[in-house]
């Protein structure tokens, strides 16, 4: 078999990771292509540093001229790649295991989608901001649904389904990709194979795409509405004649929050009323 391993990238410097793939085909004697694809990044410095991945063994990095989005971006990388297997990975992760790309060769189904998982670190490449380590730890690590940052499967699986290319902004694109599979009756298997998500957001930043994230979940809510929890307890919610309520802490108490959640001692809680009233307000202005 014939691995094509598949990596996004915007702004992100990926050099170190393909090194360990690249000596990772070498050891174990690997079929393998890493295509990196640059989605017009416009930090000059890391896209140069990013060239050198060129020089890496079954290592190339291409560069769009266009930003294309997440979704378009990793149907893109499905499209030039060679391999029967593809293995998609996020450009900010880095593999727990020296094993890695075996241990997903050796698990692999013919009509399986396999998820290795995450994990966080403290001590990695990037400094992680007290909200990002937290909500990562308690959310994500233990996510039931599928995450596309780390995930494997036969390129034909992939092409029977693909990214909806409607999610042109950042978030839940993954979520939507993860349904269409099972939707279509493929398994979502997870498997023991994390990779380290070394996320170098900042507080801010992370609050900034929380926001993006949620309006692209109001922007596609028929779509998402079987699959988020989020707009599932919205729903819910929304029935209750004081349901108007929850447009309050953003309107009224929002740097009160943001202050909160930029802070070395950020709370879950608050972050969760965060989004909530956030998608109220973000409903009452779709809606008109």
């Amino acid at each position: 078999m014939f691995l094509s391993i598949l990596i996004p990238t915007y702004n992100c410097d990926c050099v170190s990771l393909c090194s360990f793939l690249s000596e990772q085909i070498a050891i174990d004697a690997i079929d393998a292509e890493v295509i990196v694809m640059d989605d017009a990044s416009t930090d000059v410095e890391i896209v140069e540093r990013n060239r050198s991945i060129n020089d890496l063994a079954y290592c190339r990095f291409v560069e769009s001229k266009e930003n294309k989005g997440i979704a378009k971006n990793r149907n893109y990388l499905a499209d030039v790649a060679k391999g029967e297997y593809l293995l998609f990975l996020d450009a900010d992760v880095y593999p727990v295991s020296s094993n890695f790309i075996k241990k997903y060769i050796d698990n692999k189904a013919d009509d399986g989608v396999l998820c290795g998982g995450l994990t966080f670190r403290l001590d990695g490449p990037v400094k992680m901001s007290p909200l990002r380590y937290l909500y990562g730890m308690k959310f994500e690590v233990k996510q039931p649904q599928f995450i596309s940052l780390n995930f494997f499967l036969p390129a034909s699986v992939f092409h029977k389904v693909r990214f909806n290319e409607s999610f042109s902004k950042y978030g839940h694109e993954d979520t939507q990709f993860g349904a269409d599979l099972q939707n279509a009756g493929y398994k979502v298997l997870k498997i023991d194979n994390p990779v380290y998500h070394d996320n170098g957001d900042t507080s801010e930043h992370f609050i900034n795409k929380t926001r993006v994230a949620i309006d692209n979940l109001v922007e596609h809510k028929d779509l998402l509405l079987p699959t988020s929890r989020l707009l599932q307890l919205y729903e819910k919610l929304r029935k209750f004649p004081i349901g108007w309520l929850m447009k309050i802490p953003f309107r009224h108490f929002r740097s009160w929050m943001e202050k909160n959640l930029l802070s070395d001692s950020p709370s879950l809680f608050i972050y969760n009323v965060y989004r909530l009233s956030y998608l109220y307000c973000k409903y009452a202005e779709y809606e008109g």
